[in-house]
């Protein structure tokens, strides 16, 4: 896991949430070619 997923932790579950949808949609194509 990279920083930013430890970050995440952190910060309050509703933001959490946000972060996620805000990587799944800008990352996730990225993430699925590094996997």
């Amino acid at each position: 896991m990279d920083e930013g997923a430890n970050l995440v932790w952190l910060l309050d579950p509703e933001q959490v949430d946000l972060l996620a949808v805000h990587r799944s949609y800008f990352e996730g194509p990225a993430a699925r070619i590094r996997a």
